[in-house]
């Protein structure tokens, strides 16, 4: 049986593949950072242009949370460091309202079943986000697990739509 997943919309600027999985891992584990600021210039640009050139833009942007551990190992949010210019330059706030409560395995080693495993009850969120349309933001999208979770919680506190915006889907 097939399920709609809890999110409305879901925006990628490319298929996970060569040559964009080398600049996610050169973000993601050798701090490149202006590696995030480029995807943040393409997402931008897609943004304005395209994705929402005839509709409004969503009241938030939400960098998908890193546990306290994972960020400490890594120094950096890299979906944070692409959020933030674009939040600037579209003058939405930047969301900090979920936290990453349960230290899970690295989603990249594991399969579909595992990844929907490892990220369950991983994320938690006291606030209220009664009638508003959220931009959830992550470097990738694989099997969807993570945003999806993410979005679950967002319409459980009362988000009116959420929308993905990621640099690579697969």
């Amino acid at each position: 049986m097939h399920h709609s997943p809890p999110f409305d919309r879901s925006f990628a600027l490319f298929p996970y593949e060569a040559p964009i999985v080398q600049f996610i891992i050169q973000l993601k584990f050798c701090a490149n950072l202006p590696v995030a600021r480029l995807f943040s210039e393409l997402l931008l640009e897609r943004i304005t242009t395209a994705w929402y050139k005839s509709s409004p833009l969503p009241d938030l942007i939400l960098p998908i949370p890193l546990h306290r551990q994972r960020l400490s190992e890594r120094g950096f949010n890299q979906a944070l460091e692409i959020a933030k210019p674009i939040a600037k330059k579209l003058k939405l706030p930047i969301d900090s309202g979920i936290k990453r409560i349960k230290p899970t395995a690295a989603q990249s080693g594991l399969s579909a079943t595992g990844r929907k495993r490892n990220i369950k009850s991983a994320f938690k969120s006291t606030r209220d986000y009664r009638g508003q349309t959220i931009a959830l933001i992550d470097d990738v999208v694989t099997t969807g697990s993570t945003v999806t979770e993410c979005s679950k919680l967002l319409k459980q506190r009362g988000a009116n739509a959420i929308h993905v915006w990621c640099v690579a889907r697969a």
